[in-house]
């Protein structure tokens, strides 16, 4: 529970407590104590201890599907892609039936840009569990990258009609759309994402970029300083802004000039 609260120094000290034991066991017992210490330390950038609490639960219970899972997990995070794709195929394994290794496996061909891989293993993680906005998400992400982006629309729909506070649905729809020059409907999305999340310089910085192609350059130029002030370096915001500046400058110039003729 704590480390599902991402509390995750309470969630460690609960875990070693139950390690030097103190009798307060989960269903699995011991290797799950290892697992959940393996959550923890991860939760806190840990990742090379959180490599070894999780080599000890599957030590300890071979057969206990989350504990793979999960080193995958942190396989992952620490870019070892070949081991965790192993490991999320032990998962597979050990429950067929289970949609995380696939959506595991997803990520981590995603983290190597094997973008129809990808695509793959998150299609099969849906045809175990199509109620997930976050899979739907990455799929979208994979297939735009893969220019697919009719499919890629789709399944950024089903995202946000999953979780219609899905902020990573929203946004990839608001790109996906830009890709198709539906710049109108890409506003739209970009201001459903903007609702949910106003902190992101990144998104700032592309909504900003669209207005300019709408030639909504006074809300352009807003969005584009909203991002500056996020990030001051973020650099499409940047790029962005001193374009959009000279030729707001240029326009004034010409302006003047055939005010004096």
């Amino acid at each position: 529970m704590l480390n599902q609260l991402k509390q995750y120094e309470p969630a460690l000290a609960s875990c070693q407590k139950a390690i030097d034991g103190d009798g307060q066991w989960w269903a699995d017992g011991l290797a799950e104590a290892f697992n959940q210490q393996s959550h923890a330390l991860s939760g806190l950038n840990r990742h090379p201890e959180a490599l070894a609490a999780a080599n000890r639960a599957i030590g300890l219970s071979p057969n206990y599907t989350k504990a793979w899972s999960d080193r995958a997990v942190i396989h992952w995070q620490m870019a070892q892609y070949p081991e965790a794709l192993a490991d999320s195929e032990k998962a597979s394994q050990l429950n067929p039936q289970d949609p995380i290794p696939w959506f595991n496996r997803g990520r981590t061909f995603t983290a190597m840009n094997q973008w129809p891989e990808a695509i793959k293993a998150y299609s099969q993680a849906l045809k175990l569990d199509a109620n997930q906005a976050e899979t739907w998400a990455n799929l979208s992400a994979a297939q735009w990258n893969a220019q697919q982006f009719r499919d890629a629309l789709e399944s950024a729909d089903r995202a946000v009609t999953v979780n219609p506070k899905s902020l990573q649905g929203w946004y990839n729809r608001a790109i996906i759309l830009t890709s198709l020059r539906r710049y109108a409907d890409a506003r739209e999305s970009y201001e459903a994402a903007i609702d949910l999340s106003k902190t992101q310089p990144q998104l700032w910085a592309n909504y900003g970029v669209l207005l300019m192609h709408l030639k909504d350059y006074p809300t352009a130029q807003q969005a584009l300083t909203t991002a500056l002030q996020l990030d001051p370096k973020q650099p499409t915001a940047q790029q962005a802004l001193t374009a959009l500046t000279t030729w707001q400058a240029q326009v004034q110039a010409q302006a003047q000039t055939q005010t004096k003729r």
